[in-house]
């Protein structure tokens, strides 16, 4: 039977103390290299769900960018619509859980990803930079409306969100 060691190590997200198991044949750099991968339970959860939220986004922006202009007009693009809601919904939740700030969204959002579907990538980024600086300064107003959806490319709308 193999020996088990344990070593204590912090979440690389939140800097919560949690053991880490690993076999003592295993050599120190390799284990050394996995701990700084090492999230704790809660921190993971977070990550698989923002994980799967910009799955769904980047997926239903893709289908919405291929689409030809009359299904977007249709059925096709209020489904999406709809999806695309729930999704950023999804995502501004746990990106707001992992900075430890109120959760902060608008449909705004999702009129940003309809309009440059293929500026996904950049908007969500965009977002989860803004929600950062709010979780370093506290408690103040968030711009959705002026979210960059790719280079040079800004919302008309100028929603503002105040927590």
């Amino acid at each position: 039977m193999t020996q088990m060691l344990q070593t204590a190590w912090t979440c690389q997200k939140c800097g919560k103390s949690i053991m880490l198991k690993h076999d003592a044949q295993c050599p120190p750099e390799w284990v050394e290299r996995l701990a700084k991968m090492v999230t704790c339970n809660s921190c993971a959860d977070i990550l698989k769900k923002l994980h799967d939220a910009k799955r769904d986004i980047y997926r239903l922006c893709t289908a919405y960018d291929r689409a030809p202009e009359d299904e977007r007009k249709s059925g096709f693009g209020s489904a999406v619509r709809s999806q695309l809601e729930r999704a950023t919904r999804r995502y501004a939740e746990a990106v707001c859980t992992s900075y430890n700030v109120q959760t902060v969204w608008d449909y705004e959002f999702v009129e940003l990803l309809l309009q440059h579907p293929s500026h996904a990538e950049a908007t969500l980024t965009d977002y989860r930079c803004r929600v950062a600086k709010l979780s370093e300064s506290g408690p103040t107003e968030l711009p959705l409306g002026d979210l960059p959806v790719g280079p040079g490319v800004h919302s008309t709308d100028g929603h503002t969100l105040f927590l």
